[in-house]
Formats: C-alpha cells, structure tokens, sequence
C-alpha cells in the first residue's frame, strides 16, 4: 500500500507543471478500446488481443490486453480479476451492509470502528483531496445524498434527526497504522463513491502488472486506465461523448499515454424539478447545492485512477471557473463542458488535454 501511495504522489508532483489553459469543445467519456495516432513498425497484429469482462461494484468493467490468451489462462485472469474487485466492494460500499464502511456508518459518536488497511488507506487518500480541494471533495456528504434519494435508503435521517448531511469531513478520522475511523459527530456517514472505482481501477492495473502485462485497458463504470499499447501500436484511446441525456455524440477521442481518465457529470444520474433546474448525485459539500440548469461534466487524466476520480469530482462541483483556476494551479489535465438543451456544447479545457486529442478522420465509438 505505502508503494501505492508513493506512487500518487509522485505522479501529483510530476503533474504540477501544466497549467496553460484555453478554450475546447469538450465532452464526456464511454469506452472506446481503438488506438490514436503515431503507429510503431513493433506493432503486434489486430488479432492478438484478449478482452475479458464482468460486473462489480454495481456497473461492469472490461479489461483489454494486447496479447492473445488460451482459454485457461483467459478464465484464470477473469476470476483473479473479479476476486480483487469483489474484495474491494465487500469493504467499502455503502450499499452492502456488511461492509466495512457501512459498519462505521452505522456506529455512534466517538467510535472507534477497526478496519482494513486498504479501506484505511483510501478513508486517509480521501481526507487529503479533501484539504487538496479545498473541501471541494468531502466523503461525508453520504447522508446528504441518501436524503435526496440518490443513496441507501437506511442513511436517509429522519426529519427530526440534527445529523451533519455534509462537509463534515472535519469530524472524521483515519489512523492508517493501526488501521481504524473514528467519527466525533453521531449520524456522520460517509460515501467512497468518488473514489473508490478509481482506486479499484488502479488495483487492477496493480495486478495486471505482477502478471507482467505491458499493454492492457482497464475500464470500470467509466472510469479508465491505460498501459502501454493497443494491439496495433498506437496509444490508448478513449471516445468521449456531449453530456447529453439524449446521446448526442462529438466525434472526439483523447490518448492515453501510460494513464487513467474519469469523468464526474450530472447527465446520466439526475432528475428535473418542474423550473427545469437539474438536481443530481453531485453535491458541493461546501454549500449542499446541487442544482444546475446545463448538464455538465468534468473529465481528468491522471497517472492515478484514483485522483483523476477524485480530482473530477471536486472540479465538478467547484464549476467551470474555480475548477479550472484550480486545475492551472494543481497542474491537472482536465476537461470542462456544458450542454444547454439546444444541444452545442461549450467546453474549455487545459491545453495538457488538448495535446491528447486523437486528429484526422473520425473514429468508430464503441459505447459500454
């Protein structure tokens, strides 16, 4: 885990030095496992390639390797695969109520709830974004999302309960070694949501690696890793989409040069007041809003899986103009854009992502 969390870092310092920003058409992603631009004469024919797929942590992932495999070995990776992220859900969905979190959850004030080193761990990654972001990403926004009716119905307080319902992450703490929560507050709940598939993501990418695979993508729920090549030598790369309910597409595609890419958006998980106002899953913990008039979206790449995730979550909710003053700051490689109901998007984006669009004739989208 300590090899992990070296990892992020490094990567976070290595990001630090982009900050041009300007103006893109943008969009959000779905997978598109086809390649960029720039071929290499080592390229392994179009045929040898392995996709393997399945459903976890309530959506389905697919993983793509640039290698052929014999059926043993094809059902032996699938199954290893399945266990890591079967593992990771058991601890830390909010859903399932035998899982580690939904214990802490659960508990009263001044508990002190034992837990994993690897949910720790990621309970302790969560609480920097969240002083990263400025409290811009805070996973104690749990109960205030159930009480909107977008989580578990057993977090929804009563109408009489004085529960904290967000930006409380204050009143959490994590001990990694021993590994354990402690909340100060009763009623504090918190949801790993924004996190967690993309740290899911990269624990997969973890293993793919101690099996010595050199190029493979590995995609979650849409949140996306990419190693090495695809099978026909070219970068990753990844067909994204307008944040539009009603499936408009923008023929757009970004590369993956050795990284993830996840995008927070309120277009597909949401519903409409009778104003038109869209109230979505997506809640700024800093103010407990949640209603915008465009659907929006916010895509980051990122060597981490798990800060891309975190990081679009908290651009998201910071909107366009403090995100991307944040993003030039942080050095991020991010995406903003709005889709109004006529349907032109506006985007902008740091010019770091533009360097990662895919150019030329238009490519095939392969929607998940």
């Amino acid at each position: 885990m300590s090899e992990y969390l070296d990892g992020v870092k490094a990567a976070r310092a290595g990001n630090r030095s982009r900050s041009h920003l300007h103006r893109l058409g943008a969009v959000l992603l779905v997978l598109l496992a086809i390649s960029g631009c720039q071929k290499r004469n080592t390229a392994p024919p179009l045929d040898k390639r392995a996709i393997l797929s399945g459903a976890a942590m309530g959506t389905t992932w697919r993983v793509t390797v640039s290698r052929q495999l014999t059926e043993k070995a094809h059902d032996e990776l699938r199954e290893a695969v399945t266990a890591r992220l079967e593992e990771i859900e058991a601890k830390m969905s909010h859903w399932r109520e035998d899982s580690e979190v939904s214990v802490f959850n659960r508990a009263g004030a001044i508990a002190r709830v034992e837990v994993s080193e690897e949910t720790a761990w990621v309970v302790a990654f969560a609480q920097e974004m969240r002083v990263q972001s400025r409290g811009a990403f805070d996973v104690t926004v749990a109960t205030e999302v159930a009480a909107r009716g977008f989580g578990p119905e057993s977090l929804r307080p009563a109408a009489e309960e004085n529960v904290p319902r967000g930006g409380g992450g204050e009143h959490l703490q994590v001990s990694t070694e021993p590994p354990f929560l402690l909340k100060e507050l009763g009623g504090l709940a918190i949801d790993l949501s924004g996190v967690a598939k993309g740290y899911a993501v990269d624990q997969v990418a973890a293993l793919l690696d101690a099996k010595r695979f050199e190029n493979y993508l590995v995609e979650l729920g849409g949140e996306l890793k990419g190693r090495g090549r695809a099978p026909d030598g070219d970068w990753w790369a990844i067909g994204l989409e307008n944040p539009d309910p009603l499936g408009r597409k923008a023929p757009v595609a970004v590369e993956l040069r050795n990284e993830a890419i996840a995008t927070s958006g309120n277009y597909r998980l949401f519903r409409q007041d009778a104003d038109g106002g869209i109230r979505s899953h997506l809640i700024d913990p800093r103010s407990e809003k949640d209603q915008d008039q465009l659907f929006r979206s916010v895509s980051v790449i990122h060597p981490s899986a798990a800060e891309a995730d975190a990081w679009a979550t908290a651009l998201f909710v910071m909107g366009e103009e403090e995100g991307l003053a944040v993003a030039a700051r942080s050095g991020l490689v991010a995406r903003f854009v709005e889709s109004p109901k006529s349907g032109m998007s506006r985007g902008r984006s740091t010019a770091s992502f533009d360097e990662r669009e895919v150019v030329g004739s238009r490519l095939p989208v392969q929607e998940k």
